[in-house]
């Protein structure tokens, strides 16, 4: 192949990336080459995950009276047994608080086992009864939007939770 073919096949590949990385919601600037596509690549936002339910006061069965809408449609609802609790689909959501021990500047060093505290999440042992350690066991609590919609019964209502701002939804500092 000629120089100016290949040169031509190059120019072609650099619009193609740019409109890729438009066409998912990233930004290119004008002069932006091969250079700048990684950091381009970066502005793509991720895809925003919305779980929500709608509360139905109307219907008798428990089961029935909430349902699942947007992500989380198909997923299955934690619940409480006589002993023992189950997740459901929920094991491994955004929002629940992870246990982690945090160093004393302020930094998440490791998250921790949530069945046992002794052990970090990858299975090794934790500091947790290491007096020495410079820091201590927390809990973190991820940010979270929510937005209530209220139904046109009373206590029907569907609620949205969000990692972003998504249509006006509210912050939850917790």
């Amino acid at each position: 192949m000629s120089i100016a073919t290949n040169l031509q096949r190059l120019v072609t590949a650099k619009s193609d990336i740019a409109d890729a990385i438009t066409a998912k919601g990233g930004t290119v600037n004008s002069g932006d080459g091969f250079e700048e596509f990684p950091a381009d690549i970066l502005t793509i936002p991720a895809k925003r995950l919305i779980y929500g339910y709608h509360v139905n006061p109307s219907e008798s069965d428990p089961a029935a009276a909430v349902t699942y809408v947007e992500d989380a449609v198909g997923m299955t609802p934690a619940k409480m047994g006589s002993a023992s609790f189950s997740y459901g689909s929920w094991e491994n959501a955004w929002f629940l608080p992870k246990p982690c021990m945090l160093k004393s500047d302020g930094t998440v060093d490791y998250y921790l086992d949530p069945n046992d505290y002794s052990k970090k999440a990858d299975g090794t042992a934790s500091d947790i009864a290491n007096q020495n350690y410079d820091g201590n066991v927390m809990m973190e609590f991820p940010k979270i939007y929510i937005k209530r919609v209220p139904g046109s019964l009373d206590g029907e209502r569907t609620v949205y939770i969000a990692q972003t701002n998504v249509d006006g939804m509210h912050l939850i500092k917790r």
